[in-house]
């Protein structure tokens, strides 16, 4: 699970089609590498290129971005830099970019379509996935960063077989110290789609709260909700995958 430091920030989930006309940046959640996010490359359509997000770990698994801020800093830039070639591509809508996010990795996905849109960038879909409203955010990332809370969630809601405590101890040394920093800070409405996924078992982030996501964009925003915990989407990549290729997509974006 743990990403490679040597490896770029985007990584292509797999090689792209020629015809693609969408791209789609994959955030992972906390303690997960670019890699997360390969069953649902296997299954979205091949117009959509899946790019998985690599956040590197420093010596001894610290983190290399102690702050959300940074690490969405850097992330942007590697964003826009994939697409200055196509800038005037994305500004008439022939190639749609757009963001997804589940858990953390959803947190991190928004602030990034924050500061890409700051930018100048056109986005077309944030996607978010079992994460709360970013004002409401903060508290849960202070709640994980207790360790026993946190290997409890991965126990119960992840169903992971590989070492669990060495995941959680992975997680709170890169990924937690910068989400519990994270403060929100209001700002301009997005003005693209916002879709939010979520479980409707969540004990985590109940599907209930997932509505509040509406407030930050001026576009439209859908909420999608499936049978399930914190990590539905195990189970789920299929209808997730054609949920994202609908929401994805010139007709959906421009509504």
């Amino acid at each position: 699970m743990n990403p490679d430091i040597t490896t770029p920030l985007a990584v292509p989930l797999r090689t792209p089609a020629s015809e693609t006309s969408a791209t789609l940046y994959c955030f992972p959640y906390a303690g997960g590498g670019h890699d997360v996010y390969q069953p649902l490359a296997r299954l979205l359509p091949t117009r959509i290129t899946p790019v998985g997000i690599n956040l590197p770990a420093g010596d001894a698994g610290r983190p290399t971005y102690p702050t959300v801020q940074t690490a969405v800093d850097a992330i942007a830039t590697a964003i826009a830099a994939q697409h200055d070639t196509s800038r005037s591509a994305q500004a008439d809508g022939s190639h749609l970019v757009g963001l997804f996010g589940h858990s953390g990795g959803g947190l991190l996905a928004y602030e990034t379509a924050r500061c890409l849109r700051g930018r100048g960038f056109t986005l077309a879909l944030l996607a978010v996935s079992a994460v709360p409203a970013p004002a409401a955010a903060p508290q849960l990332m202070r709640l994980l960063t207790n360790p026993l809370y946190f290997e409890q969630v991965i126990h119960e809601e992840q169903r992971i077989s590989t070492d669990i405590r060495t995941l959680v101890s992975f997680a709170l040394r890169r990924d937690l110290p910068m989400y519990t920093a994270y403060t929100y800070e209001e700002g301009a409405l997005l003005d693209f789609p916002i879709t939010v996924y979520g479980g409707d078992e969540d004990h985590i982030v109940p599907h209930t709260d997932l509505a509040e996501w509406s407030s930050y964009t001026a576009a439209h925003c859908t909420v999608r909700t499936y049978p399930g915990g914190h990590m539905y989407l195990r189970d789920r990549w299929g209808t997730l995958a054609t949920h994202l290729a609908t929401d994805l997509s010139p007709r959906r974006t421009h509504n």
